[in-house]
């Protein structure tokens, strides 16, 4: 039974490592064979080109006003209302945040953090490792992303 600190993080990394034992690789033959055997459309030469251009304001500047409000801010502490009450000011930044992400394949390492929060479930044991539910805040340029692909 984990009742500390230093006990509930050692408990909860062992649970959640167990949970699932097989390691995914990407040689699996199936994985391996999906591309050839799913008989998926091809993109033609044209909409490759348009793919591969760099992301333009006016495909940026409507994702601040979709994304839903009173939410809990992401893992940088600013919440949607903050982006969206300077959108003029973010957007030219989101711009090259996301195009710099595309040009190296991947967001950077403090783009890709995320804080996991443990919760515990309501009428359950708290001396149970399976009585806590985990969530995850990533920032929130990473949902606006998210939001874009």
């Amino acid at each position: 039974m984990a009742t500390t600190q230093d006990s509930i993080k050692p408990a909860l990394q062992d649970f959640y490592s167990t949970l699932y034992p097989h390691p995914l690789t990407n040689d699996t033959p199936q994985l391996v064979a999906f591309p050839d055997d799913a008989n998926l459309p091809q993109l033609s030469s044209l909409q490759t080109a348009e793919l591969d251009v760099p992301l333009r304001l006016e495909e940026i500047r409507p994702l601040i006003s979709q994304l839903a409000r009173n939410r809990a801010p992401g893992a940088d502490g600013l919440p949607i209302e903050y982006y969206a009450m300077y959108s003029v000011a973010h957007t030219q930044l989101l711009l090259n945040a996301y195009n710099e992400a595309c040009s190296r394949g991947k967001l950077t390492n403090l783009q890709r953090e995320a804080l996991v929060i443990v919760l515990p479930k309501p009428g359950h044991n708290p001396t149970n490792v399976v009585s806590y539910s985990c969530c995850h805040s990533v920032i929130l340029i990473v949902r606006y992303w998210a939001r874009f692909l």
